[in-house]
């Protein structure tokens, strides 16, 4: 017998019908429901290596934002978090995990919730692996704050401290319904996997010019460290009001 009150919590059309209308998804011929993937070239991270066994924009847009639960995987999720302190320590930190040679990134933290103008992020597939980077990266930078976390920031708004993380029986359900049958494809079609590339390098050119530019509005001055000390833009002219001591006072001060 038709279940109405099941279908009305795991309807794939339903919930994903603003996708369908978008065209950003689209239902193919063997059934499969293709959703059409984009190069993101307004990213503010920088990955020092990929991780190619993690969908995580499938994992946050999909399964999190649509359908409201946590994918198995981002259960087993966890992330070395480091917080620079400043432009400079960010891009240290970015040539630091390239040289460690594991999934991770930096980037500028334009997320509101995220107390921090800048983020380092080691990806681990378990605790006690995460733990270990931890105290491998407190160890090469003692100054700068370093914690563990599990999973996306996100997920702990939404359902509650970390701990009390898992799935009920419906989700388990729905993640291998969903696993089964969504795939990515490009805009002419084709299916495309998930791949340990990183983005092309005037993107990533691109990506540090607005991290400058972030640094600069947030009055860190470290900026001109990549700036040959040249400020980004013409500082105003100020005014102050003249003193009655007979001396000459200049109206024109520059801002460096």
């Amino acid at each position: 017998m038709f279940d109405y009150w099941k279908t009305v919590q795991t309807d794939v059309i339903g919930y994903m019908l603003a996708g369908f209308n978008a065209k950003d998804a689209y239902i193919r011929p063997d059934g499969k429901i293709a959703l059409v993937t984009r190069s993101s070239y307004t990213s503010p991270w920088v990955h020092a290596k990929v991780s190619g066994n993690r969908n995580c924009a499938r994992y946050q847009m999909i399964y999190h934002s649509v359908f409201r639960f946590i994918h198995s995987r981002c259960l087993n999720c966890w992330k070395v978090v480091a917080r620079p302190r400043n432009l400079t320590e960010l891009f240290e930190v970015l040539q630091y995990q390239k040289e460690l040679r594991r999934a991770s990134k930096c980037g500028i933290e334009t997320r509101g919730f995220v107390c921090g103008n800048y983020g380092s992020y080691w990806y681990n597939d378990s605790k006690e692996e995460g733990l270990d980077i931890k105290d491998v990266v407190k160890k090469d930078f003692p100054t700068i704050p370093v914690i563990l976390k599990r999973g996306c920031t996100e997920f702990e708004m939404a359902y509650g401290p970390s701990d009390c993380w898992g799935q009920t029986k419906q989700a388990q359900e729905l993640e291998k319904f969903l696993d089964a049958t969504l795939m990515e494809v490009g805009w002419d079609g084709t299916p495309k996997k998930m791949s340990s590339q990183n983005s092309p390098h005037y993107v990533i050119e691109h990506t540090k010019r607005n991290w400058v530019e972030f640094a600069y509005d947030r009055g860190d001055q470290t900026y001109k460290n990549y700036t040959n000390g040249q400020i980004i833009t013409a500082p105003v002219l100020t005014y102050e009001r003249e003193v009655e001591n007979g001396c000459q006072v200049t109206n024109l001060i520059q801002l460096s």
